[in-house]
């Protein structure tokens, strides 16, 4: 089975003709339609049935559809981790970041690491905590900054403590007496930061606080902006 025989097969597949599908791949249909007889010789079993105005998956297409996109897909991923380390030996260092480090913590220590390494070209993509662990974990990065990235096959360093406050309006009776109690921040509506994942680190936190106090939270709404919050 060979990578040009599954190209010819999804395109195929997503255009609805061996002619388009040709023309997407820059070749000649006849081209297409012996890459796809040859995949359906080696596997076996028809794949499309042919018809005068294009062509539809069989059940055997159908079954073998989604096997093929995860391989297309496979190698994909494995052509960006080779270019990720070609450029990481050229002086280029990718890493991922959760959104809210990436907003207000990063750019301070960018700016000192660029003063130490100005040489250094550096590649970043955002996400959440789970997608940057992700991201380290496919080495799509070499780097991942979280909030909580625990996991056998990654060596996580602690590098700060990030204070949580309640933030109310100035008219609030917290904001005039400048502190209360769990259980009154309980009684009133919250708006959490977070996607409303119970597995966030955001969520986590706030669930452990209001345990220990033994309180139940009214949480009004999550949002997974803090500028929105």
């Amino acid at each position: 089975m060979e990578l040009s025989q599954l190209e010819a097969f999804l395109e195929a597949v997503e255009r609805g003709s061996f002619r388009r599908a040709a023309e997407a791949l820059f070749l000649s249909q006849p081209s297409v339609s012996t890459r796809i007889q040859r995949l359906e010789d080696e596997l076996g079993v028809p794949l499309f049935h042919r018809m005068a105005r294009g062509v539809r998956l069989t059940d055997m297409g159908r079954t073998f559809l989604p096997f093929a996109q995860r391989s297309m897909e496979s190698l994909r991923r494995g052509t960006e981790v080779l270019e990720s380390v070609r450029h990481a030996s050229a002086g280029m260092l990718n890493m991922a970041t959760a959104r809210v480090i990436g907003t207000y913590v990063l750019p301070g220590i960018l700016g000192k690491f660029q003063e130490q390494y100005p040489q250094t070209n550096l590649h970043i993509k955002v996400g959440q905590s789970t997608e940057v662990l992700q991201m380290v974990l496919n080495e799509e990065v070499q780097i991942g900054l979280a909030r909580y990235m625990q996991h056998p096959d990654v060596d996580a360093i602690h590098l700060y403590d990030e204070e949580a406050v309640l933030v109310a309006h100035p008219g609030n009776a917290f904001a005039k007496s400048g502190m209360t109690s769990m259980r009154e921040v309980a009684q009133e509506p919250l708006i959490l930061y977070g996607p409303g994942d119970p597995g966030s680190s955001y969520s986590t936190f706030i669930s452990e606080l209001c345990r220990e106090a033994g309180v139940t939270p009214k949480v009004e709404m999550n949002l997974d902006s803090v500028e929105a919050v």
